[in-house]
């Protein structure tokens, strides 16, 4: 779950759910959130975490990537670029940019 709010005149506060049966994003009713309109995000975070626990929503904790991971995937990457008969120079660009965000993970 994670919400959004929207700008504009009534600032409204919009809740997703992610249903990982089908893959789907579904915006819970007007209804059960305009009340949120107006709290704090630390409260809309609470309301979240009951509304999931009422309804048996399934939380699932997003994944953590080593490091190492990343560069073994940035490796098969430059590989699968060679590969498809991309030129050096392109794939050397690519290689300079995803190198400089890479510490940031």
């Amino acid at each position: 779950m994670y919400f959004q709010r929207k700008p504009g005149r009534n600032n409204s506060t919009r809740v997703f759910v992610y249903h990982h049966s089908n893959g789907e994003t579904k915006t819970l009713p007007r209804v059960l959130t305009k009340h949120l309109d107006t709290k704090a995000d630390w409260e809309v975070d609470d309301w979240m975490r009951w509304y999931a626990a009422v309804n048996s929503i399934e939380h699932r904790m997003p994944f953590k990537v080593d490091l190492a991971d990343l560069e073994d995937l940035l490796t098969r990457f430059l590989t699968c670029l060679m590969s498809q008969g991309k030129h050096p120079s392109t794939i050397q660009v690519y290689k300079d940019r995803l190198c400089e965000v890479l510490p940031y993970f």
